[in-house]
């Protein structure tokens, strides 16, 4: 598969393999094109990238998200729109859009309404199992997403 730091024998391997078939390039963010880091919690804007990017890529799903990497609005108190924007921020703006109004940005975002002056993104928060099992019951709950 390429990776140093990736046993075969792992119960992550089928789901790894997965992920190479549908061209995901990992690792995430390019750190390491040597290493997964499967052992290495994922942050809050790691899991949007992977999903957004994991969606775009996937030929068996109707779902294409619009990636704005020129945002002209802030999304949240926590990111930035200028020439320090961080790689984050054009997901930041898919949360924000998807997310709006609903019971899983009350919860995790702190706040019903998702703006830029009154909810954070919080983007190197780590994800909990019980965050992911949300936000994928909730991706699947405003049909962002088909799972079968």
């Amino acid at each position: 598969l390429g990776y140093n730091d990736v046993n075969t024998s792992e119960w992550y391997m089928p789901f790894i393999k997965t992920a190479q078939k549908l061209n995901f390039q990992t690792p995430i963010l390019n750190k390491s094109k040597s290493n997964f880091r499967p052992n290495q919690a994922v942050t809050r804007a790691e899991l949007y990238k992977i999903f957004v990017e994991l969606a775009n890529n996937n030929t068996r799903n109707d779902l294409q998200f619009e990636t704005d990497y020129f945002l002209t609005n802030q999304p949240f108190k926590d990111t930035q729109i200028d020439s320090n924007t961080d790689w984050f921020t054009p997901y930041a703006g898919i949360a924000q859009k998807e997310f709006h109004g609903t019971n899983f940005a009350r919860k995790y975002y702190g706040s019903f309404q998702l703006n830029n002056s009154n909810s954070n993104f919080s983007p190197n928060k780590k994800i909990t199992k019980e965050e992911f099992a949300e936000f994928l019951y909730e991706t699947k709950k405003l049909r962002l997403v088909k799972y079968k």
